[in-house]
């Protein structure tokens, strides 16, 4: 009887302890393949949303992709795709990145300086492509000081005019011109069904994105869609406070993620009905236009450069901003303007303030929108990209020709994309 006795209870603490290990690796299992990245003091859970076609899971692992994952596609990554596109690179081309991180292209003793001004060699001739918000006080006292700059050539009319008044002002000898900053078309997603409950906020590591007001109008919402968010670096430490509110509310209609890996991120970019990226300054937003070419519905602000090349209500709904700062205002709110170029700013170089009340009209005006509202201002949106695609290229030849450079000859963008786009009208939602 004892020894029967033994057997139960040794068979009870076995059993017991299979099932603890069972539900331990099991949490394992789950905790590594499934959770998202960390932001402020919590994890997020994995999110799953419908599609038309089955459901979209998010399943990155940070840090897989944080040690394994290169991703080449950076805001200045694609701005040197864009020059690259149309300089013929043959015998001269080079590209240097240093360790500042001021990128500049050569060609012969020709450098293109992309967003600060980097001297390689004291003869160069010297061609700056600025972005007019990032002007810094080193950047300032090379444009100020004579024949270190020999041409400033700008990706928008507002940074044109922002580069006139400065030279005027102080007497400059480089020469101002500007291009059409043109879009390079990657993909083809335009096509793909698009979930309309499901809005992606894009920050990356971007500190310009007006990120917290966006998460202040959803937590005043909580009954609006999916909010996505993608923040990183300088974006969580500027937004730190308001992630955090994220989690001490218990919204379960926002999901942030530190970093998606690339499928994932292609997946939101197919799917997701609404992108939403209220800027605050822009020197041409990649983001904006790879929004239109992937067909999503763009939420973005009223400010220049972007109210260039949208209108709202036709290919976009924006936001008007509420106030604006000049760039090197040492008491401005957004405190990453007050080190910049003082002098750049009084030229004309802004950051705009949006509010929460504004943000809260826009996404309740896209919510509002009919099926036949919403498809129409995407299409306008897909034909006004590769129209932009197409004149960019141009403009950007021209313009890049005037200075000396070397740049490629023939048609650049295919016209396969536009037979592509001219067929779109029959795709399945634009019935």
């Amino acid at each position: 009887m004892i020894l029967t006795n033994n057997y139960v209870f040794y068979g009870v603490i076995t059993l017991v302890f299979i099932v603890f290990l069972c539900v331990f690796i099991g949490y394992l299992v789950w905790w590594s393949c499934y959770r998202s990245v960390e932001t402020g003091d919590r994890f997020y859970d994995p999110f799953h949303y419908p599609l038309s076609k089955g459901k979209l899971q998010i399943s990155s692992d940070y840090n897989t992709i944080r040690q394994n994952q290169i991703r080449p596609y950076t805001g200045m990554g694609k701005d040197i795709d864009v020059y690259m596109s149309v300089l013929d690179n043959k015998d001269q081309m080079v590209v240097h990145k240093e360790i500042n991180d001021k990128h500049v292209l050569t060609q012969g003793n020709r450098v293109i300086a992309i967003e600060h001004i980097q001297i390689l060699h004291p003869d160069q001739i010297t061609i700056f492509i600025p972005n007019q918000e990032l002007v810094d006080k080193d950047d300032e006292n090379k444009l100020l000081t004579p024949n270190v700059v020999q041409h400033v050539l700008c990706k928008s009319k507002y940074a044109r005019g922002i580069f006139e008044r400065l030279k005027k002002d102080h007497q400059c000898t480089w020469t101002v011109d500007s291009f059409q900053f043109p879009p390079v078309l990657r993909k083809r997603y335009y096509d793909e069904p698009k979930d309309r409950n499901v809005y992606l906020h894009p920050a990356g590591a971007s500190w310009m994105k007006h990120t917290d007001t966006v998460i202040r109008a959803w937590l005043r919402n909580p009954d609006w869609p999916q909010l996505i968010i993608t923040c990183r670096g300088w974006c969580i430490d500027n937004h730190k406070n308001m992630l955090q509110k994220i989690s001490k509310n218990n919204a379960g209609n926002i999901k942030v993620y530190n970093l998606l890996s690339t499928e994932d991120l292609s997946t939101l970019q197919k799917h997701a009905g609404v992108l939403i990226t209220p800027s605050a300054c822009e020197g041409f937003g990649h983001c904006v236009y790879e929004a239109m070419e992937n067909g999503n519905l763009l939420i973005t602000s009223d400010i220049p450069p972007l109210n260039e090349v949208l209108i709202d209500g036709k290919n976009s709904l924006l936001i008007p901003p509420t106030s604006s700062d000049s760039i090197g205002n040492s008491k401005s709110k957004f405190k990453w303007l007050r080190g910049l170029s003082k002098r750049v700013g009084k030229a004309g170089s802004s950051c705009f303030d949006i509010s929460v009340d504004e943000i809260e009209a826009a996404v309740n005006r896209s919510l509002k929108l009919s099926d036949v509202e919403y498809n129409k201002i995407r299409l306008n949106a897909v034909q006004t990209v590769h129209q932009l695609a197409r004149d960019g290229q141009e403009s950007m030849k021209s313009t890049f020709e005037k200075v000396g450079l070397q740049v490629k000859k023939g048609p650049d963008v295919s016209d396969n994309s536009f037979k592509i786009l001219s067929n779109w009208s029959g795709c399945s939602f634009c019935q």
